[in-house]
């Protein structure tokens, strides 16, 4: 009996530790596949591109294929199916087949959002931001957003200036008709005095044309001053608008129609006078001269415009030079600026297969914390080519990450563009805050439109406008220089005189001290950034590679992968052969 029961115990006790022998077996094959997977994705990633990471700091490997990829994993397992190198184990058991790759993820997945975030993870390390900086930051491009004065401020002064100086040119013309209106009446009346019918006649023909002349000129300014006030529609705390010229316009509409039926019965007392000499040869003189006294009568009680458009004189040569000025800045305004012997070319970066223009990219709407704007930003500026002085023909990468135009010349234009926009709404709001600069444009339009309400105020702000703009316009020339500005202007710290814009000439000097052309483009760059400029960002880098290979293309260069691996081992003391064993690796350039 109790051998029995030591038998039992014995086989029990042996089943027992067999079956741990085998689970510890199993369980270790299984460690071991996993520990052959991960060191074979490593290895594969390890063979990164290499001209792509000393370019631009940004991990890729190169694969065309699943396929390709499952082949070369299968490649650096080979060390642990060797049962040479593994004398435990004798060398897993699996074929190229057994290894399935179920995921892989480019640089310009998901809208580039692997090659944003192998970015932003080595800047990380490489500029470290402060909260002083990211505050700065964030206080300039809410600033700037709020003060830019129009997308395409040149176009917007030119219009504008054009506008409010059509609408005072109309003005004073219709002054002057209005001076001649009343010349005339004296002549006219006196005419009618001495019944010399052929000077009456000639002077209410002066007159008709000079009445005539009102009435279109009423109707040009009407217009011009519809579109100022159109113009100037997001500024009406600072613009005034031009309803009340508007309502004079329209009583002199008015009063014209009514001098010209006047006039028209004034003239029919000159054609009965006519009548009665051509029909009696000895015309009776009394009948001649109550009608030429009834012409006198009709003469004198013709009603001449309102004080308002009488005895007001227009500079014209000054209207001429303000109308000139925003001519100038809406009109080759990048020619103007750039420095003598400065050269862009009117080449484009977009290559074959460019990943900005590829299906699915992202539409720009992608929110990014100030944060990573600022980041991706300064390696835009670290790592890509920008306006140089004396740059040569050398591309503006930078400037075609923000804007992505047809050339570089496309590009800088839209920057130069965008930098008037944003420094001419900052100088407007230094101009309207000080009272001394204002004071110096009301006199400037009051001098200009003989103080006329109405034109004098639209000009008042047009000439405020051009002062900021054509500021900023020096500004902008002394950084394409590759000088320094001030980041900020007050009114004081202007170096544009009104004289200068009259001149029409822009200069400007280098400060010392401020910003320069890069640092007014890491500005922008910020506030724009988003995942359409991040692919920008990919164009610049496979035209770059290019150069090294031809056929380099972002879209294969692999960043994270999964694959899973099965192997087939032996069971130890089973005799129901082999079992499969499986694992799942996943790994990543960024994680």
């Amino acid at each position: 009996m109790i051998t029995v029961w030591l038998a039992l115990s014995l086989a029990v006790i042996t089943g027992l530790f067999l079956a741990l022998l085998e689970s510890a077996h199993t369980a270790s094959g299984a460690y071991y596949l996993d520990l052959c997977a991960r060191s074979a994705a490593d290895s594969l990633l390890a063979d990164y591109h290499r001209d792509l990471w000393e370019r631009y700091r940004v991990f890729g490997l190169e694969e065309y294929a699943d396929e390709e990829i499952r082949d070369e994993l299968y490649t650096y397992t080979e060390v642990y199916r060797d049962p040479a190198a593994n004398r435990t184990w004798g060398g897993l058991s699996f074929t190229p087949e057994d290894i399935r790759v179920t995921d892989t993820k480019t640089l310009l997945s998901e809208g580039g959002g692997p090659l944003r975030e192998e970015i932003l993870s080595y800047m990380r390390l490489a500029w470290p931001l402060s909260e002083e900086t990211t505050e700065s930051f964030r206080s300039f491009t809410e600033r700037a957003a709020a003060e830019r004065t129009a997308e395409d401020v040149s176009e917007w002064v030119g219009s504008m200036t054009g506008s409010a100086v059509e609408m005072a040119e109309a003005a004073g013309r219709i002054c002057k008709e209005a001076d001649l209106l009343r010349q005339n009446k004296a002549v006219l009346i006196s005419a009618a005095e001495y019944g010399d019918r052929a000077a009456f006649t000639e002077r209410a023909s002066e007159m008709r044309e000079h009445a005539e002349n009102i009435k279109a000129l009423t109707r040009a300014c009407r217009k011009a001053s519809e579109r100022y006030d159109a113009e100037t529609a997001d500024h009406r705390e600072d613009a005034k608008d031009t309803k009340a010229l508007r309502e004079k316009l329209d009583g002199l509409a008015a009063y014209t129609d009514r001098f010209l039926r006047d006039l028209t019965e004034a003239e029919g007392f000159s054609e009965e006078a006519e009548r009665e000499e051509a029909e009696e040869e000895d015309a009776d003189d009394e009948r001649l001269r109550a009608i030429w006294h009834s012409a006198r009568r009709a003469a004198e009680e013709l009603s001449m415009p309102d004080s308002f458009w009488t005895g007001r004189t227009m500079d014209g040569e000054k209207l001429g030079q303000l109308k000139n000025a925003g001519a100038l800045l809406s009109a080759g305004l990048l020619e103007v600026l750039l420095p003598e012997g400065a050269s862009v070319s009117e080449e484009t970066i977009r290559v074959p297969e460019a990943p900005s223009l590829a299906a699915g990219s992202p539409s720009g709407t992608e929110i990014f914390s100030l944060a990573d704007r600022a980041l991706l930003s300064e390696y835009v500026l670290r790592h890509m080519e920008c306006y140089q002085k004396d740059g040569g023909e050398g591309k503006l990468q930078a400037e075609y990450v923000l804007y992505g135009l047809e050339s570089d010349r496309a590009d800088l234009s839209a920057a130069v563009c965008e930098g008037m926009a944003i420094r001419t709404g900052e100088g407007l709001l230094s101009l309207l805050a000080d009272a001394k600069k204002r004071k110096e444009a009301e006199a400037l339009s009051a001098a200009v439109t003989g103080g006329m309400p109405g034109t004098m105020e639209a000009l008042t702000f047009v000439i405020l406008v051009l002062w900021a703009a054509w500021q900023a316009a020096s500004d902008l020339k002394v950084l394409l220089a590759g000088g320094k500005v001030p980041a900020i202007r007050s009114g004081k710290e202007f170096t544009v005189s009104l004289s200068d814009i009259l001149s029409g000439k822009i200069s400007g000097e280098d400060e010392g001290t401020g910003i320069d052309s890069r640092d007014a483009l890491r500005l922008m760059l910020i506030m724009h950034m988003d995942g359409e400029r991040v692919l920008r960002m990919a164009d610049v880098m496979q035209y770059e590679m290019g150069f090294i290979q031809e056929d380099f293309r972002m879209r294969r260069m692999v960043t994270e992968l999964e694959a899973v691996v099965s192997a087939r081992e032996m069971h130890v003391f089973s005799l129901k052969g082999t079992y499969e064993m499986q694992t799942t690796v996943r790994r990543s350039y960024c994680r």
